[in-house]
């Protein structure tokens, strides 16, 4: 009830600052036309145009270093071109969609599981990309709101007369970060959850990594305005934090009016009105609507491709034995304990289901050691004890390409028929050659 109750308050709340973020931007706009807008639009020069779309591609690429540290931190592997393709998706949709966890996680739950990530590891890799993005902020916006705090504008109403003050307790969390991932080192745990501090190579590399990606979000915008604007990178970095927070609280879409809104607060009695939106304008083009243009077409990409995948086939152990004798490799994916106890003759073992903290999952890796061994081309009968985990197995090897694979329905001891539910009859039962 709580749940339900929070979830609805959130998006009244959500809702009323959409419509306060509007408010603003009327009261602001009101004595500009649209055509002065348009004109401001097209007075950008195209080589500002094209500094900024490069810059937004560098950012978004430096965004993919947060999930690739956040497979050294879960100390599993993946290919950068995966890791690469999913943090695209994920930050495009989260930036462009509001409520990050959810729409930003979802994007990456559904490539990361057709890659068969465990669904634990999945979760872990969220959170870490989650807290690295703030680290960053907090980093950043400590620094830069201490040393160089922005002139609150007079209809800015808060119970602070400079933002210094949040500067510093930005650098405080930051500083605690840093006591218990560098120097105290201890696992913490919140109910079910343990939290154990990274590398410190990871740990320095979140910082570094995150406000270089805060950075280079501000230095899109900063492009885009003219150049007598007269207005520091440092204000322009100040101001956009600012906005980017305001966004990120609102869960409006995109922060869709609120960063407009906060940008134009700040910085209008500096550039003109009309100026400062043909460059908000340009700058959610770029920024915002084009990486989610792109990351949409990348995600019906990878559905389609997910729905051509090869249709597994499965043998009877006796059709399997068949294969055998004309040149395929019996590949039993049981666990090694499984294995020593019997086996079929001449068969190799690795386990695609290993035991962790919370029972059976999926052996990290699991692909990489048949690729050691195997190339793709390689002739696979994949069986486990009854064709359950073979199955799966194979679903993994066909996913990445493996061209001949095939399943041993019942495997080593017998189990139902995938596709009747009949019973099996196992390699050991049909007498089979074992080891």
């Amino acid at each position: 009830m709580r749940g339900k109750t929070a979830k609805i308050l959130g998006g009244v709340v959500g809702f009323l600052l959409f419509l306060s973020a509007l408010w603003v931007l009327y009261k602001t706009l009101k004595s500009y036309h649209l055509t002065d807008i348009a004109a401001e639009l097209k007075s950008i020069p195209g080589q500002k145009l094209l500094l900024a779309l490069g810059l937004t591609f560098l950012n978004y690429l430096v965004l993919t270093g947060y999930d690739t540290l956040a497979f050294k931190y879960i100390r599993n592997s993946l290919s950068y071109f995966k890791i690469a393709y999913a943090s695209f998706i994920g930050y495009a949709f989260s930036l462009n969609m509001g409520y990050a966890l959810i729409s930003g996680g979802s994007a990456r739950y559904r490539l990361y599981s057709s890659w068969h990530l465990p669904k634990t590891d999945i979760a872990k890799v969220i959170a870490f990309c989650t807290f690295t993005f703030w680290l960053g902020f907090f980093s950043l916006g400590g620094v830069i709101f201490l040393v160089s705090p922005p002139p609150l504008p007079p209809t800015w109403h808060l119970p602070l007369d400079s933002i210094q003050i949040l500067g510093a307790g930005f650098l405080l969390l930051i500083g605690l970060y840093l006591f218990w991932g560098l120097l105290k080192r201890k696992t913490f745990k919140i109910r079910k959850w343990a939290f154990s501090p990274p590398q410190r190579s990871i740990l320095i590399g979140q910082i570094l990594l995150s406000a270089l990606d805060w950075a280079l979000a501000a230095t899109v915008f900063y492009v885009l305005l003219p150049a007598d604007s007269g207005v520091s990178y440092l204000t322009i970095l100040s101001v956009l934090l600012l906005a980017q927070l305001a966004s990120l609280a609102s869960q409006v879409p995109a922060g869709l009016g609120v960063l407009e809104s906060v940008v134009m607060l700040f910085l209008s009695p500096m550039i003109a009105a009309s100026t400062l939106f043909g460059a908000l304008l340009a700058y959610r083009a770029i920024y915002f609507l084009l990486p989610f243009c792109i990351a949409i077409l990348m995600l019906l990409v990878h559905e389609t491709r997910l729905r051509g995948r090869k249709t597994m086939k499965h043998l009877t152990p006796k059709e399997a034995f068949q294969k055998t004798k004309e040149g395929h490799v019996y590949l039993d994916v049981r666990t090694t304990e499984e294995f020593k106890k019997g086996h079929p003759k001449g068969a190799v073992n690795i386990p695609v289901f290993i035991a962790g903290p919370a029972g059976r999952e999926l052996n990290p890796n699991f692909l990489a050691k048949v690729k050691e061994q195997f190339d793709k081309n390689a002739k696979l009968v994949v069986g486990c004890h009854s064709g359950g985990r073979s199955a799966k197995a194979c679903e993994i090897l066909i996913s990445e390409g493996f061209a001949h694979v095939v399943n041993c329905k019942g495997s080593f001891g017998g189990g139902p028929d995938p596709e009747t539910g009949e019973p099996v009859k196992g390699w050991k039962d049909e007498g089979l050659p074992v080891e």
